[in-house]
């Protein structure tokens, strides 16, 4: 009875343990899905005390990420709640939102406002326990895939 050695038995788990491990990167929402001040060139206010927009019942942390300049304003509601919640469901019924992708839905509108014509775009993202809830008013027309391309998974 002939024996093999251990490394050739352990080794085809080992690599299949590394690969899966490795293979795909995850992303850290907090970190990874903020509108930076160089990007945007303005100021950008942070605080943890805010109304939320969407009601969730188990909130473990948020944040509010808000900044406005000339004829552009922005603000981002970052959730991470204990338990899965849907309470989200109510605002994306309203009409107007269109799916991106499973996770992504936006909603776009022209307004007036003291005579002037503004962009305006929503948009809701969620995985998991995380959800980020964004407004955004313009002059010009957004390009939310340029300024968070994470939002949108590569094909």
């Amino acid at each position: 009875m002939s024996h093999r050695p251990i490394h050739k038995i352990l080794f085809p788990f080992l690599f299949i343990f590394l690969c899966s491990c490795t293979s795909k990167s995850e992303m850290d929402p907090w970190n990874d899905l903020r509108l930076t001040e160089q990007q945007l060139d303005l100021k950008i206010h942070e605080t943890e005390q805010f109304p939320n927009t969407i009601p969730y019942k188990t909130i473990d942390k948020q944040l509010l990420r808000a900044g406005a300049k000339d004829n552009f304003s922005f603000y981002m509601e970052y959730y991470q709640t204990k338990e899965e919640e849907f309470e989200e469901l109510m605002l994306l019924s309203n009409e107007g939102w269109k799916r991106v992708n499973p996770d992504l839905s936006v909603r776009e509108k022209r307004r007036q406002i003291r005579k002037q014509s503004f962009h305006e775009l929503m948009f809701f993202y969620k995985q998991g326990k995380f959800s980020l809830y964004g407004h955004i008013l313009s002059t010009q027309k957004p390009n939310l895939k340029n300024w968070l391309p994470q939002l949108y998974p590569s094909t």
